[in-house]
């Protein structure tokens, strides 16, 4: 039988060994319910030694890992792993595998160690069938230890054996999470204790869902009424969508990129630290400015941002891009709240602003459904967010259309007012 490098120490440690695939294998030591109460707790070692690996490298790897395997291998960046399978071309599964990225052009598969035969064998008859070359597959399991420590405690032994700062990875994402519930919590408090609402008495016919839908039925026809209303909603429905977009997509964006959890984390920190100054300079601008052109200064920093996106080379021009988005990124959606508040009735404003946010939730739909498009034609991830650039331009031109110094509070007696 084979056997591990640490086979030895297995027996001397009183190991129960047993034949597993052809390897000499340790399959217990204490007991079973011991150690799995161990491995729930705390932590426990194994000794995988046995499985196979396989080394991919050249200028085309990715290439033959994607004609090769099911998943996504270009969505990796230095140091990740991603789980996948191997398939036959007519249906079935040659094996499942774990896929390592050391760099673009060095990959390492992780095969099962009954397998290692069968799934090398395989991968050199794709590559000899493909037309892809400068690709070489190396068998190095004989090359290859592995140990597996799973369990709770796993990260703090593994910390007290690198300089890798494993635990400072969490604490980073923990103090995002808690900052922004911290800032959340500080501006929730005084509508908590200063704002008083109202509860209307008027009880509503039919059921509630029925009732939900003839409301939103019916502010939808008197939004329709109103011109300037109508065609600021058109205008925010697209450039709020590309907005999100930007938001939703900038951590996947930067992970195509191949920049760390820590770079991505830090950049989300310093987006939404400098966002509150800035939206406070933004009220200013907007105060002197007025909100709609305000608003054509932030579609326009976007509309720069998204362009710029393509150029990105280095983690500092991402985080210049961040610190860019930060200052603008509150200051275009507070804005648009100040412009539609003057545009609509301010006797129904509860209703108008209900149906506003509706339209905020669904303005998230477009966006992505435009970078997967993209992204389905093209790996090249620069070009995730210039796909939502006409957004942008389209709900600029929109915005043009709307005259930001003329209210709608009047517009049902005024003729000419129904949008046809």
């Amino acid at each position: 039988m084979k056997q591990t490098p640490l086979n030895q120490t297995h027996r001397d440690l009183g190991a129960r060994m047993v034949d597993f695939g052809g390897w000499d294998m340790p399959v217990q030591y204490s007991g079973v319910i011991e150690e799995h109460v161990a491995v729930r707790q705390a932590a426990g070692l194994f000794d995988v030694s046995h499985m196979g690996e396989v080394e991919v490298t050249g200028p085309n790897a990715l290439a033959f890992i994607q004609h090769l395997t099911i998943n996504d291998a270009a969505k990796l960046v230095d140091g990740q792993i991603q789980y996948s399978a191997l398939c036959y071309p007519e249906g079935g599964v040659v094996d499942d595998v774990t896929l390592y990225r050391f760099n673009e052009s060095r990959y390492l598969f992780c095969v099962n160690a009954s397998n290692t035969d069968k799934d090398f064998a395989w991968m050199q008859k794709v590559l000899a069938d493909s037309a892809i070359t400068d690709v070489t597959l190396t068998n190095r399991s004989d090359e290859f230890a592995q140990l597996a420590l799973q369990g709770p405690k796993a990260e703090t032994i593994l910390t007290a054996l690198t300089d890798v700062p494993l635990a400072d990875i969490n604490a980073v994402v923990k103090f995002a999470f808690i900052s922004v519930g911290v800032w959340w919590l500080i501006f929730l408090m005084p509508l908590m204790l200063v704002v008083r609402e109202t509860k209307s008495e008027t009880a509503e016919k039919g059921g509630t869902i029925r009732a939900a839908y003839w409301a939103l039925k019916e502010t939808f026809l008197k939004v329709r009424s109103y011109r300037n209303v109508f065609l600021f909603l058109v205008a925010y429905w697209f450039y709020i969508g590309g907005l999100f977009t930007v938001i939703f997509m900038a951590v996947n964006f930067g992970q195509r990129l191949g920049f760390s959890s820590q770079d991505l984390v830090k950049a989300l920190l310093i987006t939404n630290f400098v966002g509150f100054p800035a939206t406070l300079g933004y009220g200013y601008i907007g105060h002197h400015f007025g909100p709609r052109n305000s608003i054509f200064l932030g579609l326009a920093v976007y509309i720069g941002v998204v362009c710029w996106a393509v150029f990105l080379v280095d983690v500092s021009q991402f985080y210049a891009m961040s610190i860019t988005i930060g200052m603008v990124q509150g200051g275009v959606q507070g804005m648009s709240r100040s412009l539609f508040a003057g545009l609509i009735p301010a006797h129904q404003s509860g209703k108008f602003f209900g149906f506003y946010n509706m339209l905020t939730k669904f303005a998230h739909v477009l966006g992505p459904v435009l970078v997967g498009i993209v992204a389905y034609f093209s790996d090249e991830p620069k070009y995730i967010l210039v796909a939502v650039l006409p957004m942008f331009v389209i709900g600029a031109l929109m915005l043009t259309r709307v005259d930001g110094t003329l209210a709608d509070s009047d517009a049902e007696a005024k003729p000419g007012g129904q949008i046809v």
